[in-house]
Parts: structure tokens; sequence; C-alpha cells
């Protein structure tokens, strides 16, 4: 993993240092060497505020090395982490009053991701920022969560604007919905948990919304749709990475099977690639020392190397990243993650022709029955799309 970590700034690599939220001797000593080394701290905050590690960050600064930053930065991550404090705590008496509500209604919700993952890997919700909170339901029962969000103050202007027939083109390309309150919370109400129906979605959602979850199958779900979901991104923030890292580390040091698990059921819900370059990332930024635990395929896979690479340049929002060259690998990403050519040609019909919520608001006075002119367009507004980015 040593080329990869060869590619990072010493920047970033400062913040992956200070990310977790206890970090140990040898940490505090390879993080004591680049501070001694000239770092670009206006480079450090634009890295922080992609990332979204500042609360740990703050907090290890604090313990070992306030006295290597400037004023404004400690005064601006000290606002930034006391900010995230608040908004955790709102975070979770909403998510609370929901989750009792839905329970009341009889209706199944689960949240993942946010305050359950950051008490399992943190140990302290406000360790870990969550921009939104993450609510799961069956299309079934669609209609009630509305009302009750609806009832607890949220809104979505895609739900309250859409026919259920629009909806319905909606869902085709889309996993969620997105719902607002007055005081800017965002609630995400997923119906999937991939862009495209998958396999993965499909069983991690039975998992979350099973009254009794088997624990081990709960866990490795959970680790290999967080890979599904960095990767699926290329790695834009490093809190995901860091929450990989840590599931690592949790669960290689109590389950000696853990690692063959993963990499059995990646293969079964085709997440290799995804659970693959999060694995060498995780190394790399981490030190986890699991590279023998790699199916040795990835380390000399071409596409696989070339997603990792792909990857640091989005992390490091370096200027190569704002290339017309990366901004079509970005664009057709998906078609490096999945072999075959079934695979490819499922993505592409996916993408040519299955409308998204933009499409289906410029086309809102299409009437019910004349649906099928969603799809028939589809085409040109992703050509449109494409050549005005461009130009």
């Amino acid at each position: 993993m040593e080329k990869f970590r060869d590619l990072l700034s010493s920047e970033l690599r400062l913040i992956a240092l200070l990310s977790p939220p206890q970090i140990n001797s040898i940490q505090v000593s390879e993080a004591q060497s680049l501070l001694e080394k000239k770092i670009d701290h206006s480079l450090f905050r634009a890295l922080l505020e992609q990332h979204r590690v500042w609360p740990c960050v703050y907090l290890n600064i604090n313990s070992f090395f306030s006295q290597y930053f400037p004023k404004e930065t400690l005064a601006y991550l000290k606002e930034k982490y006391q900010q995230n404090v608040s908004w955790r705590m709102h975070q979770f008496r909403i998510e609370s009053k929901l989750l009792a509500a839905f329970k009341e209604a009889q209706i199944p919700l689960s949240s993942f991701k946010g305050n359950l993952l950051a008490k399992k890997l943190y140990g302290d919700i406000a360790k870990r920022h969550s921009h939104d909170i993450d609510l799961v339901t069956k299309p079934e029962y669609l209609s009630q969560a509305n009302e009750i969000l609806n009832q607890q103050g949220f809104r979505c202007d895609a739900y309250d604007e859409f026919s259920q027939e629009q909806l319905s083109l909606y869902f085709s390309s889309q996993k969620d919905l997105s719902y607002i309150n007055d005081n800017g919370f965002l609630i995400e109400l997923h119906i999937r948990l991939t862009d495209r129906p998958s396999l993965l979605s499909e069983e991690f959602i039975n998992q979350l919304l099973s009254s009794e979850p088997t624990a081990k199958n709960y866990s490795d779900y959970e680790f290999v749709y967080l890979c599904w979901h960095s990767a699926q991104n290329l790695h834009f923030r490093l809190k995901w990475l860091l929450d990989i890292a840590l599931y690592i580390q949790r669960n290689t040091n109590k389950d000696r099977e853990f690692h063959n698990r993963i990499w059995t059921l990646a293969r079964k819900m085709k997440a290799e690639r995804h659970v693959a370059i999060s694995w060498i990332l995780s190394d790399s930024l981490y030190s986890l020392n699991i590279s023998k635990s790699l199916p040795e395929f990835f380390l000399t896979d071409k596409t696989t190397i070339q997603l990792v690479e792909k990857s640091i340049l989005t992390m490091e929002n370096d200027e190569k990243g704002k290339s017309l060259q990366y901004w079509i690998f970005w664009r057709m990403r998906e078609f490096a993650f999945y072999p075959g050519i079934t695979n490819k040609l499922s993505i592409l019909v996916h993408m040519l022709f299955n409308p998204c919520g933009v499409d289906i608001k410029r086309m809102s006075k299409v009437p019910d029955s004349l649906s099928f002119f969603h799809y028939l367009l589809r085409p040109y507004f992703v050509v449109q799309r494409i050549l005005k980015e461009i130009i």
C-alpha cells in the first residue's frame, strides 16, 4: 500500500492522523513530524471543509498540538466542534421522536449510519459529523411515512409536487426523498440504499427492518454497504473512510473470521471492487496492516488501481481532478465497478432512459397517461446537461 501512501499530500495525511476518536503514541509522533515540516494551513482548512472530520481533529489538536496551529485555525475548529455538538443533539432528539411516532403507527422504519454508527465506532455521537438523518422504510408505507414527517414539521417538495405516477418514475432512478424543516434539518427517507435496485440494498434493508436482526449478519451488511457508498462517490469525504477503518479495527480485534466473511459477502453482493478500494485506501491512510487479507487479484488489477488513484485525486481536491478526463471518469465511474458486458449494458440503459427528479419537474405538465415520454426524452436531457457542463 506504500505506493498509494506516497500519492497523499502532507495535509491530507495529517488530517487522517488526527481524525480518529483516539490516537496512539505512533500517530502522535507521525503527526508531530508532519507539523514540524511546512504545512499549508489554508489547504488544511479547505480539506477539512471537504472531509468533515472536524470533531476529532479539534479534540486531538487541543490535546497534543495546539502550539503548532495559528489562533485563527484553532478558533475555526472550536466553532466547528461546538456547532457539531449542538447539531448532533438536535438530530438525536428529532430521530428519537420520529422512531417513536413510526413505532406507534406500526410503520416499519429504521435509521442507519448517523447516531447508531457514531455511538458504535466513536463512542460519542458528537465525535462524528452527520449532515442529515438517514431513514429507511418500505415503499408501500411511503404515504403514511410522509404524513408523519409532515406532522413533525418536515416537508418534501418532490412528494408534494409529483403525482403517484411521477413518483414511480422518480424512484426508477432515485433511492430516497429529501425532507427539510424550518430549522434546516434534513432527512433522507430511503426506500432503496443504492441508486439502482440491487441485492445489497434488498438484503441490508431486510436486516435493518427485521425485528430480530442477526448481529453478525447486520454488521457484515453494514460494512459492505459503507464500502459501497464511499467507493461509489470515490471517497469524496474522508469521514466515510474513517468509518470503514474503525470498523475494520473493531472487528479484526475480536472476530477472526470477519475478513473472510466480508469477502464472501462482497462477492455475493457484486461489491468486490467497492470493498477492495475501500480496503486499500483505509490501509494507506490509517496503517491498518491488512494488505495480506486483500485478495491478490486486486493488487494488480488495473481497474482497481485506477479507481484508487482517482479516489485520491478526489480526496485531495487536486487540480487534475478538474480536468475533462477526470470529469468523464467521474460521470462514467459506475462502469468501472462492475465487470461484464451485461452489467455495463444495464448501467447504460439505466443512465440513459431512467428520468431523474429534474427531468420530471421539467416535464411536470405531461399527463400521467403519456408518462412514457419521460423515458423517450431522457437521452436528450442527458446530452443537453453534458454539453452545458463541458461548455
